[in-house]
């Protein structure tokens, strides 16, 4: 790196480097400096992705899972400096020859450094915790300004209908039956409370020990992460989506939309070593999960399982990957369909707005009309992709443990996302009536708030493709505006 940013190439820049500032050959000639100290503030820091789950990948054996956690947890742990970690590369041999080779002045001046370290991290330290105190309050605020829209009474209808049985995911026991072990699952994802007092609460109410409720919360989990892998995917809803089709301001323009596609946060836990890569914009520990769906609410896909700090384009990118390297997981459109995305990716198969143009509705709100066909086109591309926003808001409001999660280990977090979207598209195909399903439709030309969203928009990084491939949603996207607005101004 040459300062402001600038690259400098091993063959060409160094020599003119080295004339102009003496410090570039020390610094190529010995490294950086503060290296050591650098990876001990930011070695355990960065979102690996290690804990994906994606909707058609079976949950994980119990042994399985436990060595995944203690990998991620263990993870790119930087080398100690006084040789106390038992963790990082190289064996404990191999570091202790390295520290004692260490001269006694450079030692002293990394011990200096390693006091000064503290020092910064403690303060740090406060100024989170400072921040992590007023969100708890705001979220508290937050609870009791929503209602409990969740039944059991609704649920316990609906438990014969689920395959359970009849795939054999779970079978009855002794002591505790299925309807008896979903009923309890479903308490646990819908309640308000720390996971002590709602597995207290539970023991309580179903007359079980914790121990019983906390075993079968683990099987209903696995066991609906199951179910998972034939709720969460696409239907056959003919050439045009019927919600599309009903709409005026979005046929025929939009026909070849199949959906939309959006990132959110959900509360998580992590341990103290793990609290920055989980820990979001807004300080709040957090897993960023991406999410598709259908113009009737049903989501087609599912990615949880990502830290707070990985940003909404690499889980993007990653999940399309995965697509072509395993040949699974996220749906790809068909030629000529796509989803409608909040973001800059003019590939084919997404359909993003103009960019440097008003999006959102409110922008439009009384006199501030479209005054060209691009903003014309992204106020009825902000309206048809509101549906992913009205779905996770419907998704956060039944299920209240996406917005206080308790303290399970990051294994048992990573699935949590994946079954709520289960029993979200469970009860949206079977549930004849639901008051939080009407709500979102009602708000179906509302902007509807989302405040952990995390959604593809101005901020994102940009991703590389082929020319070619970008001029072809290019053209889609400007073949749809003319047509938007000759239409708009004939009348």
């Amino acid at each position: 790196m040459g300062g402001k940013g600038k690259d400098i190439d091993d063959t060409k820049d160094w020599p003119k480097a080295n004339e102009k500032n003496k410090e570039f050959k020390k610094f190529k000639k010995q490294g950086c400096e503060d290296y050591d100290l650098l990876g001990e503030i930011f070695n355990t820091t960065t979102a690996t992705g290690k804990l994906q789950q994606l909707p058609t990948e079976d949950p994980l054996y119990p042994i399985e899972e436990r060595c995944l956690e203690e990998e991620f947890l263990s993870g790119s742990i930087h080398v100690d400096l006084e040789g106390n970690s038992s963790e990082g590369e190289g064996s404990e041999k191999g570091r202790k020859r390295k520290i004692d080779s260490i001269p006694g002045e450079r030692r002293s001046s990394k011990v200096n450094k390693m006091n000064k370290m503290e020092e910064f991290l403690d303060k740090w330290a406060s100024a989170l915790s400072a921040k992590e105190e007023a969100a708890k309050a705001k979220a508290e605020r937050y609870k009791l300004s929503i209602p409990d829209p969740y039944s059991i009474g609704i649920c316990m209808e609906l438990l014969e209908k689920m395959e359970l049985k009849v795939d054999k995911l779970l079978e009855d026991e002794k002591k505790v039956s299925i309807e008896e072990a979903v009923a309890m699952f479903l308490f646990i994802i819908g309640q308000n409370a720390t996971q002590n007092a709602t597995q207290r609460l539970i023991a309580d109410r179903f007359q079980h020990s914790t121990e019983t409720v906390s075993t079968w919360f683990q099987k209903v989990l696995i066991a609906v992460c199951k179910l998972g892998t034939k709720i969460i995917c696409p239907r056959d809803r003919g050439d045009v989506q019927p919600e599309i089709a009903r709409n005026s301001n979005w046929f025929p323009y939009f026909k070849d939309c199949i959906g939309a596609i959006d990132g959110t946060g959900v509360s998580a836990w992590a341990p103290a070593s793990k609290h920055i890569p989980f820990r979001n914009r807004k300080q709040n520990l957090s897993q960023n999960v991406l999410v598709a769906c259908s113009h009737d609410m049903l989501f087609t896909f599912v990615c949880a399982g990502w830290e707070g700090t990985a940003h909404d384009t690499r889980v993007f990118v990653n999940a399309i990957l995965s697509n072509r390297v395993k040949q699974l997981s996220f749906p790809m459109p068909s030629t000529r369909k796509y989803y409608v995305v909040d973001a800059g990716y003019s590939i084919p198969g997404f359909l993003a707005p103009f960019r440097g143009q008003r999006y959102h509705s409110r922008d439009f709100i009384g006199r501030h009309q479209p005054k060209g066909k691009e903003e014309l086109f992204n106020m009825r591309h902000s309206s048809v992709r509101n549906v992913i926003e009205r779905s996770i808001g419907v998704l956060k409001k039944r299920f209240a443990i996406l917005r206080d999660m308790p303290n399970y280990p990051l294994r048992k977090q990573r699935y949590i996302p994946k079954a709520c979207c289960t029993v979200h598209n469970f009860i949206r195909l079977e549930a004849e009536k639901d008051e939080l399903f009407e709500e979102g439709e009602r708000e179906n030309e509302q902007e509807f708030d989302d405040t952990e969203a995390t959604s593809y928009g101005s901020n994102e990084e940009h991703v590389t493709f082929d020319m070619s491939q970008t001029a072809e949603m290019a053209q889609v996207r400007g073949e749809i505006a003319t047509s938007l607005w000759t239409s708009y101004r004939q009348n």
